[in-house]
């Protein structure tokens, strides 16, 4: 059995090359799907018919024991006395997200080559906080809470990709529709923004990536269709 790519650059040239008919991927504003762990774009255009899930917004994970952590949400601006623990390349859009709402931080990327289970582990030690979307939140340590953000700041888009113009065949029909139904049924939507961009249905994005090493390798996250499997 094929190994199915832990990154979503390798997801999109799997799809260039028609070994997979399908795939769900996620991306940031500030970070399209093509680029890798390094932040450098990896892959060449190619362009994809894709079909908009939902929206996953980042939470605050911090202590249980944190005096943030009675609060049930929490706004950016509480955040102005703590080390806040991140990696790239998604930094920039919490970042942005932070400066947006008038918190002028830089974080903490000292973690390096790390997943989120790592920098749970930190926050863990005391280090800091730091954000992870939903998704991710389904393996939070049992020492460790996650709080909603008020201005719900980043989200990632997730979408179900094809490529464009490609044979569709009866068994990608139907798991888009399983995908689509599970979404529903979750109450899950994609933000407004997203469904206006998706009106044609087609957005250029990354394909058949270079070869190399990547020095983001162990922080690289679950496929988001793995990530949909643990839904309780």
């Amino acid at each position: 059995m094929p190994r199915h790519p832990q990154r979503p650059y390798e997801t999109l040239a799997q799809l260039a090359a028609h070994e997979l008919d399908l795939a769900v991927i996620f991306q940031l504003d500030g970070w399209p799907t093509e680029v890798n762990y390094r932040g450098v774009a990896a892959c060449r255009e190619l362009e994809l018919e894709c079909v908009p899930l939902f929206d996953d917004p980042y939470h605050l994970v911090l202590p249980a024991a944190h005096p943030l952590a009675r609060h049930e949400q929490i706004a950016l601006g509480q955040l102005a006395d703590e080390t806040i623990l991140a990696t790239a390349p998604w930094n920039k859009d919490l970042e942005k997200a932070c400066s947006d709402a008038g918190l002028e931080r830089e974080f903490d990327l000292s973690c390096q080559a790390t997943g989120f289970e790592a920098l749970q582990a930190l926050v863990a030690a005391g280090r800091g906080v730091t954000l992870m979307p939903d998704l991710a939140l389904r393996w939070l340590r049992q020492d460790l809470v996650a709080r909603p953000i008020e201005e719900e700041p980043v989200s990632r888009q997730v979408h179900v990709a094809t490529p464009v113009n490609a044979f569709r065949s009866s068994a990608s029909q139907a798991m888009l529709e399983i995908l689509l139904a599970v979404t529903a049924s979750r109450g899950l939507s994609p933000s407004s923004e997203v469904c206006a961009s998706a009106d044609a249905a087609i957005v250029a994005v990354g394909a058949d990536c270079r070869e190399g090493s990547d020095a983001f390798d162990d922080q690289t996250p679950p496929p988001a269709l793995r990530q949909r499997d643990t839904w309780a």
